[in-house]
């Protein structure tokens, strides 16, 4: 009786544990939308009702995404999206890839590499270029080597570091 019980139990929870993410799936009817989600996806109305459920979920989490965007962030988003249409399907597939090899990552290098790419950012423009050239430039071997070197390193290490390199290179080759 007691075992009965036990594995009535756990069954339950099992159930408990799955029925949120299952939940999560159902399908959306367009008439459950708001006004302000319907408008922006007035698009898809006519086939919502037969729209895959995770095709309606992503597009109900762009729309929620979007609604609460300011217009600056309406606007860098408009102007992603348009870089986005221009590519040809090697770059989008390119970007998918390392899209999903950074969601792989640990959240700690997730964030050191959002750390770098906001301080490449920051940088002026031909400093941007520059670094870029320079990157391109090595060989696959010494990019390697540069990324292991820069993994070793704290953070402030690593901002000594590039800044000695920018100073040694505007004073050119000689020193000058």
């Amino acid at each position: 009786m007691k075992r009965n019980s036990n594995k009535l139990l756990v069954s339950l929870l099992l159930a408990w544990l799955v029925m949120p993410a299952h939940a999560e799936e159902q399908p959306v009817s367009w008439s459950e939308l708001s006004d302000q989600q319907q408008s922006l996806l007035a698009r898809h109305q006519e086939n919502w009702n037969e729209m895959p459920v995770t095709r309606q979920q992503k597009l109900l989490r762009g729309s929620e995404r979007w609604l609460k965007m300011d217009s600056d962030e309406r606007a860098e988003a408009r102007r992603r999206f348009e870089r986005w249409q221009n590519l040809d399907e090697v770059e989008r597939e390119r970007l998918r890839n390392n899209y999903e090899t950074f969601r792989e990552l640990s959240p700690a290098e997730q964030r050191r590499l959002m750390n770098n790419y906001r301080r490449f950012k920051r940088l002026e423009p031909d400093a941007q270029r520059d670094l870029r050239k320079r990157w391109r430039d090595l060989t696959p071997e010494q990019r390697m080597r540069v990324r292991d070197q820069m993994r070793r390193v704290s953070p402030q290490q690593r901002r000594k570091l590039l800044r000695d390199r920018v100073r040694l290179d505007r004073r050119g080759p000689l020193g000058n």
